[in-house]
């Protein structure tokens, strides 16, 4: 799991949906963005979108790259890079 409480981890992220939060909707996400709460509907991001470990999304994602390692269900669209 990634610790967004060091000082480099909270520097590369301009969002941060943390443990215990759930979204149901769209989301637009501008600039790196880590998600380790839960997430239902579509997901756009400018940056690199992470799916921590803790993460439970059920979205469609399009995005400049993204780094998944949480439970992750639907469709993703990465203009960079997927990890």
């Amino acid at each position: 799991m990634t610790n967004i409480n060091s000082p480099s981890k909270k520097s590369n992220y301009a969002v941060v949906i943390g443990t215990g939060s759930r979204i149901i909707g769209d989301i637009v996400l501008e600039g790196n963005a880590l998600i380790s709460g839960a997430i239902e509907g579509t997901i756009k991001c400018s940056g690199e979108l992470t799916i921590d470990q803790s993460a439970i999304v059920s979205a469609t994602i399009k995005s400049d790259s993204a780094k998944i390692s949480g439970r992750f269900d639907g469709d993703i669209n990465c203009s960079n890079k997927l990890f």
